[in-house]
């Protein structure tokens, strides 16, 4: 009778080497992913911190030169520059000014200022102060 020859384990199979590979993939495919989700999160924060930015400072301009009393009846909305349009490009700002209480105290502003911008989808920050107190 013929002695059986001895099976050497040392080592993988295929089979094991390929679902180790396979399950690697896995990992870095959902690793690859999450790191695109916090790239976009990210730089869409970014775009709207950079929006109010302008917001704040195009109301500090307006709140310097508000007229008082505030001689508008009805709101009164202008298309102002920004102040730095290459920080986010296609953004438009608009500045309304109204007198929510022009019968009790006529020296009272609202100013509201609008930044509207794409993150790809469009956006807007808007910033309002109440000027003359």
């Amino acid at each position: 009778m013929k002695e059986p020859r001895a099976r050497l384990d040392a080592g993988f199979t295929v089979v094991e080497i390929l679902v180790a590979l396979v399950v690697a993939m896995l990992i870095l495919a959902a690793g690859s992913q999450l790191y695109s989700l916090t790239q976009t999160s990210s730089g869409s924060a970014q775009r709207r911190a950079k929006a109010s930015n302008m917001a704040y400072d195009l109301m500090r301009q307006a709140q310097q030169t508000a007229p008082a009393p505030c001689p508008y009846s009805t709101p009164n909305t202008t298309t102002v520059a920004l102040p730095d349009p290459t920080a986010l490009p296609g953004a438009t700002a608009s500045q309304t000014i109204s007198c929510p209480y022009a019968s009790t105290n006529p020296n009272l502003s609202l100013i509201t200022i609008t930044v509207n911008y794409n993150n790809p989808e469009p956006r807007s920050v808007v910033r309002a102060i109440v000027t003359g107190i």
